[in-house]
């Protein structure tokens, strides 16, 4: 929920997010979740469906707002030193296809 948009996925959440938005705070959820075991540093979805996930997003154009992905990462994901490898590489790999990343109070971002 932000500026006129409103879109609902879990309705037990819709009265507490309606009364966030109503005293004026940006409530945002997201396109792809990236999940690591936080203390191996395991993924639990592996980087390479992470990528295609956006990737479709992002060529399809199908993310809440066009050419702009809201991508979750939990930062307890990244104490390890193979979980911070695995995030720097992740990076790597969409930067390596051109893509930005930007702070959420920037979003949307308007390509």
């Amino acid at each position: 929920m932000y500026d006129d948009i409103r879109k609902i996925d879990l309705k037990n959440g819709a009265t507490t997010a309606d009364m966030l938005h109503k005293n004026g705070y940006r409530i945002f959820g997201w396109d792809v979740e990236w999940r690591l075991n936080s203390i191996t540093g395991n993924a639990i979805v592996s980087q390479e469906a992470t990528l295609s996930h956006i990737r479709n997003f992002m060529n399809n154009k199908s993310s809440m707002v066009p050419n702009n992905v809201v991508f979750l990462m939990h930062d307890d994901m990244f104490q390890t030193k193979k979980g911070q490898q695995q995030l720097s590489s992740l990076i790597d790999a969409l930067k390596s296809d051109g893509y930005q990343f930007e702070l959420m109070q920037d979003y949307p971002i308007k390509y």
